[in-house]
């Protein structure tokens, strides 16, 4: 769904379409990461990052990396129609949601939220993980899955903004935080968490 609203058209069956795990991100189309709204990054360095982060070097040469989860959504013809991208938190043992997207053809009626929601449940199943975060510019569609908006707010500060308003900002201890206007986590060192998303004043969703 890559973080629009959904629009109404005639509803698209979800029935025979699979997530498969991949190691290379060049089997996801570009366009379904261009559709990606507000997004700070280009979709080249994206795809450059990805590739770097997907393998890790084990003892017993290239393996998949753990914590990060890649994967493309086909449909029964192996037709690549959507991509999620989510990390493992080991310390909070949280599964991270950080880009989500489908083809628009998928738009319908809540049926692209319902169909992540459940397999990144199945995901914390699995992995006997906790807590699922969810970085989305509409949180409303999360919380008729089951998600709950999170009691910490995303905090933003770039050296842009620092050149003309560091120091001139009083906080006033409220959060503005809505669905509209709101964008992603920055995204961060690979080596750190292997974690990423896009910028700015962000609601958190999360469940657990």
């Amino acid at each position: 769904m890559s973080d629009t609203l959904e629009s109404d058209k005639t509803e698209k069956s979800f029935d025979k379409l699979q997530f498969m795990r991949i190691f290379d991100p060049r089997h996801i189309p570009k366009y379904l990461v261009e559709q990606i709204k507000n997004r700070p990054w280009d979709v080249d360095d994206w795809y450059k990052m990805q590739k770097a982060a997907c393998v890790v070097e084990g003892k017993e040469g290239p393996a998949l990396n753990p914590l990060n989860l890649l994967y493309a959504i086909s449909d029964d013809a192996y037709h690549v129609v959507g991509f999620l991208w989510a990390v493992v938190s080991p310390l909070e043992k949280a599964l991270v949601i950080q880009n989500y997207s489908m083809d628009k053809d998928y738009w319908v009626k809540g049926g692209a939220v319902d169909f992540l929601a459940k397999y990144a449940k199945e995901i914390v199943k699995g992995c006997s993980l906790r807590t699922i975060f969810w970085m989305t510019n509409y949180p409303r569609h999360g919380e008729k899955h089951g998600f709950k908006r999170s009691k910490t707010v995303i905090m933003e500060w770039s050296v842009d903004d620092g050149k003309a308003t560091d120091g001139e900002h009083k906080a006033d201890g409220s959060s503005g935080a809505a669905d509209t206007g709101a964008k992603e986590l920055p995204e961060p060192d690979i080596d750190a968490s292997g974690t990423g998303g896009d910028p700015v004043p962000n609601e958190l969703v999360s469940a657990s």
